[in-house]
C-alpha cells in the first residue's frame, strides 16, 4: 500500500456464491425481465464518461445480457457504477452473492458496484475518490494504472478524469520524470485488485 504497487489477491473469492452462480445464462434466467439502467451508444462520442448522462438508457436485463453475449468486441454499451443506484434496487440479490471481505470491510455495510460489459469495454484513465477493491467474477479485465505520486503527470481535469489517453499510452513500468509510470496487468476470474 505505502509503495503504491498493485496487489492481486487470490483465494479470497473462493467462498463467494457469485463464483459458482454468475454467468450469462444465470443472469438471463434469473433476472432477465427486470429493467436495468445502462450506458448505450458510447461510441457516438469521445467523452462518453464525462458526459455519461447522454448515454443513459433502460433495457431489459435479458436483452442486455444477449447484447453482451453476441456483441464481440465493442465499447458501445456498459453497465457501470454510474448506474448503481438504479440497478442495486432492481438486482439486490447480486449483493447477496458476494462476501464483504471481512478482513478489510465491515460485514454489516455491504458495499460495492456491479460492472458488466462486453469484451472491448474501456474506462478512461481516472482516479477514484476512495480506496477500492476490484473483484473479477466473470471474464478478464486488462488494467493500466499509475501510482498516486504521478497524478500531476496524468493531467487531471473535469473532477477525476485524466487527459492522458489510456488506449494509446503504452505501459511504462519504470518511473520517468516527464511521464507517468504506467503498469499493465490482467485481472482474472477469482482475483481481487
Amino acid at each position: 500500500y505505502s509503495t503504491n504497487r498493485p496487489v492481486i489477491i487470490t483465494g479470497m473469492m473462493d467462498d463467494w456464491p457469485a463464483m459458482r452462480k454468475w454467468n450469462l445464462d444465470y443472469f438471463a434466467e434469473k433476472f432477465g425481465d427486470r429493467e436495468v439502467e445502462v450506458q448505450m451508444g458510447r461510441t457516438a462520442g469521445a467523452n462518453y464518461e464525462t458526459e455519461q448522462e447522454k448515454y443513459l438508457n433502460r433495457i431489459r436485463f435479458g436483452d442486455f445480457v444477449e447484447k453482451v453475449r453476441t456483441a464481440g468486441q465493442t465499447n458501445d454499451f456498459y453497465l457501470t457504477a454510474k448506474n448503481n443506484s438504479s440497478n442495486r434496487k432492481v438486482l439486490p440479490e447480486l449483493w447477496d452473492d458476494i462476501v464483504q471481505i471481512p478482513e478489510y470491510l465491515a460485514k454489516d455495510d455491504p458495499g460495492g458496484f456491479f460492472w458488466m460489459g462486453p469484451a472491448g469495454t474501456i474506462t478512461p484513465f481516472h482516479h477514484d475518490l476512495t480506496n477500492n477493491f476490484m473483484a473479477q467474477v466473470i471474464g478478464r479485465k486488462r488494467l493500466k494504472i499509475a501510482p498516486s505520486w504521478d497524478m500531476s503527470l496524468m493531467h487531471n481535469y473535469l473532477h477525476c478524469f485524466s487527459r492522458v489517453a489510456g488506449r494509446i499510452t503504452p505501459p511504462a513500468p519504470r518511473p520517468n520524470l516527464d511521464a507517468p509510470q504506467i503498469l499493465e496487468f490482467i485481472l482474472n476470474p477469482g482475483e481481487i485488485l
